[in-house]
């Protein structure tokens, strides 16, 4: 059967012979625009086997409010987020 990205280089390579054999030219640009879409889709493919198992790469992102530059607003100042309800007193 094999893998996602093998089945994905045969159905384009199916494509690319339908392109060959077509007798348009809209044919053979119908086919050749799904060629390209399924080597994408196999490339994709490829890279996903490759990391499948694998955690992702953590970001590096600055989580301190004071290391930021002042414009930037951090996540404990964006939409509320942080903030705890204020309590009110009677």
């Amino acid at each position: 059967m094999g893998t996602k990205a093998e089945n994905a280089w045969r159905a384009a390579a199916q494509f690319a012979q339908q392109a060959r054999l077509a007798e348009t030219q809209s044919e053979r640009d119908f086919y050749n625009k799904v060629r390209d879409g399924l080597i994408e889709l196999a490339n994709e493919y490829v890279l996903l086997e490759a990391v499948r198992g694998r955690p992702p790469k953590p970001v590096n992102r600055v989580t301190n409010s004071a290391a930021r530059s002042p414009g930037i607003p951090g996540p404990d100042r964006v939409a509320g987020r942080g903030r705890r309800p204020r309590s009110r007193a009677g």
